[in-house]
């Protein structure tokens, strides 16, 4: 079930609410932003390892959580699960500077 719901969110474009941990400090107003690739790592258990690679601006934590309603769709609204975010690792952050215009 993971792994299936995993694999319908990559490619999808998030309209992302501000986020309530942002909400003092940011705007309210729903941003469009894509995820680019989502994949399943490893899973054992309650525990999931999964790469996403997205948009500049995506928050991620929320694409995992789906903050209240705040993001959709969401890997917690995917599998109709609450889910959590443990760690957050950044491996790559592109400029686009490799795109020939």
């Amino acid at each position: 079930k993971l792994s299936a719901a995993i694999e319908e969110i990559s490619g999808k474009t998030l309209a992302q609410r501000t986020p309530v941990r942002v909400a003092h400090r940011r705007a309210d107003k729903v941003r469009e932003r894509r995820i680019i690739e989502c994949s399943l790592l490893e899973y054992d258990g309650d525990i999931a390892s999964v790469l996403v690679r997205a948009q500049s601006g995506t928050y991620i934590k929320e694409f995992v959580t789906g903050d209240e309603g705040r993001t959709q769709p969401s890997i917690s609204a995917a599998l109709n699960s609450s889910c959590e975010v443990i760690s957050l690792d950044v491996l790559d952050v592109s400029t686009g500077a490799d795109k020939l215009w």
